[in-house]
């Protein structure tokens, strides 16, 4: 089971890599195990409670069996955290001003 858990964890990672490079959107941290998927819109609270979306590989599942939707990104978990806690995650803010 732990296989396969780890082989649909890289298969979605890989599904929603740009440009085939597996890494944060924000920060570009590439470190596997700090990858998390982000709910592009914010509404991740909303999708989780619909059972059918699932949690953890059940989400994943349902990313894969749904053919990869649009709506979704690679963030790391301080980046993806920062987002949900702030609204944006400061390495953003610190882009935008340059």
């Amino acid at each position: 089971m732990k296989n396969y858990r780890q082989r649909l964890r890289k298969e979605v990672l890989t599904a929603y890599a740009v440009g085939g490079v597996i890494a944060c959107r924000c920060c570009g941290e590439d470190e596997e195990k700090f990858l998390a998927m982000d709910h592009v819109n914010n509404d991740g609270a909303a999708h989780r409670k619909r059972p059918e979306h699932g949690t953890g590989n059940g989400f994943y599942i349902w990313l894969k069996r749904n053919g990869w939707p649009p709506g979704f990104q690679i963030l790391c978990h301080n980046c993806n955290f920062a987002k949900s806690a702030h609204g944006v995650c400061p390495h953003r803010v610190l882009k935008d001003t340059g």
